[in-house]
């Protein structure tokens, strides 16, 4: 979901083995309420802020 706050209703499920393209410096959310990997990658700097709302 992107946006600079969290709406649990506009987020999207995606199926198990999705792939998400995510461009650079786009403000946004992801998250899971059951166990998941999520695996990330980038070219650059690259920083997280982990939020538990």
């Amino acid at each position: 979901m992107y946006g600079s706050s969290l709406n649990r209703d506009a987020a999207t499920c995606y199926p198990a083995g999705s792939f998400l393209y995510i461009p650079g410096d786009a403000v946004h959310f992801d998250g899971t309420e059951k166990d998941t990997v999520l695996l990330g990658t980038a070219v650059g700097p690259w920083s997280t802020d982990h939020l538990n709302p």
